[in-house]
């Protein structure tokens, strides 16, 4: 009657930063080869000061993470919601809108 109960293999996972002008430097491929198991993934952000994104498995970010010599503090990470180019609403893409154009400077 009851199944196991499994965490889904894409969608259970948390994102964090960390600043540092050094690790920066490096390509993804090898900030990840030096961070700790439960990093899945690493994103260097564009236009950012030295930001560096960390994706994690599981739902809790660690506070600190150790990145080669580097300990370094972890923050949670919070997107943008995406916005419409058409009608400026929230939620969905120009693609895929319905309303009326609006201008976006009003």
């Amino acid at each position: 009657m009851f199944e196991t109960v499994k965490a889904h293999p894409t969608s259970n996972y948390s994102k964090g930063c960390v600043y540092s002008q050094d690790l920066y430097e490096f390509p993804e491929e090898e900030i990840l080869a030096m961070c700790p198991s439960s990093v899945q993934n690493v994103t260097k952000m564009k236009n950012s000061s030295n930001m560096v994104l960390l994706t994690f498995f599981g739902s809790t970010l660690p506070d600190r993470v150790h990145i080669g010599p580097v300990n370094l503090r972890v923050r949670r990470f919070v997107s943008c919601p995406l916005q419409c180019l058409s009608c400026s609403g929230y939620g969905h893409g120009k693609s895929s809108c319905k309303e009326a154009s609006r201008c976006g400077n009003c």
